[in-house]
């Protein structure tokens, strides 16, 4: 994915942070640990629920386990939308899952 697309991800990350942390990240840059910029577990799912949201996207949970640092999160959401673009129908199309 195009650079312009990963800061476009990375801007709606921080606009997304702030909503959820009531704080800005603006000057956290993308090598930092999410931890380290004081983000826990049900706010990293509340924050990626609403990045999945402005891209009708779904990021795959295996991907967002692995995720450390706030580029890795950048990289799994860049991965989505690209998968997205392949061929896969809106999220609005795909039938319930029966996990």
């Amino acid at each position: 994915m195009r650079e312009a697309d990963e800061l476009e991800i990375l801007d709606v990350f921080r606009t997304s942070a702030q909503i959820v942390l009531g704080r800005s990240l603006r000057e956290v840059s993308p090598g930092t640990r999410i931890s380290d910029a004081g983000i826990d577990s049900m706010s990293r799912l509340e924050i990626v629920g609403l990045i999945e949201d402005h891209f009708n996207v779904r990021v795959d949970d295996d991907a967002l386990m692995e995720v450390e640092t706030i580029e890795d999160l950048v990289q799994v959401v860049s991965s989505a939308r690209a998968s997205e673009a392949v061929g896969s129908p809106p999220l609005e199309g795909r039938p319930a899952s029966n996990d």
